[in-house]
């Protein structure tokens, strides 16, 4: 796989630097925020997709009107330590992510209204290994990857499914139900390139995109059907594959 093979170049230039480089030099430490955005945090565009297609089917069918799902956008937070020793920087981070309460949609048949409300967060924790190629006076270029543990729930919810829309892909079953709820902790990976540059004396500005990889194992429903009984199914995997643009301060601690 491409991507595997950039981790593995990395890694390899990554030690390369680490062994040749002065073993006298002292290393930095630095504290950090950061903010950004994300496009579809935990990859929910197939079940919004798939909602939306089944209400537009159903309104030109005449059974009722509605409203469309979009696609969340969705701010990110997050705060890191990191450690430069000469050419290399090992960092441990934490970022946070949730859409606002705009996911939502709408389908009204004889009277009766069935609200769609779709719920995600995503909570990660990337540990990061790299290498820094300095450009001048402080200012650097970098790129690294490492091991993420995500931390990611999903939750859909239907106010009265009963009034539709009554869909006709394989997920009618589901789709019936007044919630589906979904809770993981898994690992994953990613991979970042960003630039920093200093201002004032102690304090960087950093941009930064980073790609992320993960997907949890099945996990059991804590649902409710359209009976208002607890359900275990169906289960589900949560990707949480995505890109993030992050716009950071640092502060070092020595530099």
């Amino acid at each position: 796989m491409k991507i595997n093979k950039i981790i593995i170049l990395i890694t390899v230039i990554s030690i390369i630097f680490f062994i040749n480089d002065n073993a006298n030099a002292i290393g930095n430490f630095s504290l950090g925020v950061n903010t950004g955005g994300t496009y579809d945090p935990n990859n929910l565009k197939d079940d919004i997709n798939y909602i939306n297609k089944e209400i537009e089917y159903q309104k030109n069918a005449g059974a009722g009107t509605g409203e469309q799902i979009d696609v969340p956008y969705s701010l990110v937070a997050g705060a890191n330590i990191k450690y430069q020793f000469n050419y290399m920087l090992f960092r441990i981070g934490a970022q946070f992510t949730k859409p606002g309460e705009g996911t939502k949609g709408s389908f009204t048949s004889g009277g009766v209204k069935n609200e769609i409300r779709i719920s995600t967060y995503q909570a990660s924790f990337p540990i990061t290994i790299g290498f820094m190629l300095p450009i001048k006076d402080k200012t650097n270029f970098y790129i690294g990857c490492g091991i993420t543990c995500h931390i990611a729930a999903v939750k859909i919810t239907q106010s009265n499914p009963s009034a539709g829309p009554f869909l006709t892909l394989p997920l009618t079953d589901r789709r019936r139900y007044m919630k589906d709820s979904y809770y993981g902790q898994f690992p994953g990976w990613h991979f970042i390139v960003g630039a920093e540059v200093p201002f004032f004396e102690r304090y960087s500005i950093t941009v930064e995109w980073m790609h992320q990889e993960g997907r949890s194992h099945p996990l059991s429903n804590r649902g409710v059907d359209g009976t208002g009984a607890e359900t275990d199914a169906p289960k589900r995997i949560i990707k949480t594959r995505g890109d993030f643009i992050l716009f950071g301060i640092n502060y070092y601690i020595s530099f």
